[in-house]
């Protein structure tokens, strides 16, 4: 991989760029949030040879620092798409974690049919939209779900990271008790009412 450099007037972005091949396809690897470009190393490892590679320090992270943080998601978009352009990067498969997931599934919005596809690491969906697809009901039950798992079984008392837990199930619904379980509730409030 080739260390390249790409100027913007907030700073400068730095990333690795295999040998490319007109018949590979190519794997853009876009790390999460505080992560640099080795969180990778593995990936590429196995597939460079096989796919044409990519991989950057998104700005203000790892060697793309110093980075002015006047930035939103949508200028990412756009400089992560002129990387591409410069490098004739066509159509990739976006692979990313965390928030760089997130910059993928803005990267697509932005810029629609110039990739091949997306996979996403420990990432959610970034739109609303996705979720209430499901269905006011659906929505609201998985919600449940998602946050009885988080906290533990129904009747199970623990020690989460944030705080002691306790979970119990009432035929009104489910109670929860301790200080991280009213903080997801209140996060989730907004999502459970507009469903």
């Amino acid at each position: 991989m080739t260390e390249k450099i790409f100027h913007t007037k907030l700073g400068d972005i730095h990333y690795r760029i295999g040998k490319s091949s007109g018949d590979r396809l190519w794997l853009a690897f876009l790390p999460g949030l505080t992560a640099d470009f080795h969180l990778f190393d593995k990936q590429i490892e196995y597939f460079e040879g096989r796919y044409n590679c990519f991989v950057w320090d998104a700005p203000a992270h790892g060697s793309s620092r110093p980075f002015k943080l006047e930035f939103y998601m949508d200028e990412l978009t756009v400089y992560l798409y002129d990387i591409f352009q410069r490098e004739g990067i066509d159509r990739p498969f976006l692979v990313g974690q965390s928030m760089g997931g997130y910059i993928a599934q803005a990267y697509i919005k932005r810029f629609p049919g110039t990739v091949q596809g997306f996979v996403s690491i420990d990432s959610a969906p970034l739109s609303r939209s996705y979720f209430f697809r499901l269905g006011a009901g659906a929505l609201k039950a998985r919600l449940l779900d998602v946050l009885l798992h988080s906290l533990g079984a129904a009747g199970e008392a623990g020690q989460h990271r944030h705080g002691p837990v306790r979970v119990w199930a009432r035929a009104d619904g489910a109670h929860y008790e301790g200080i991280y379980a009213q903080r997801i509730l209140q996060a989730c409030r907004p999502w459970i009412q507009a469903a």
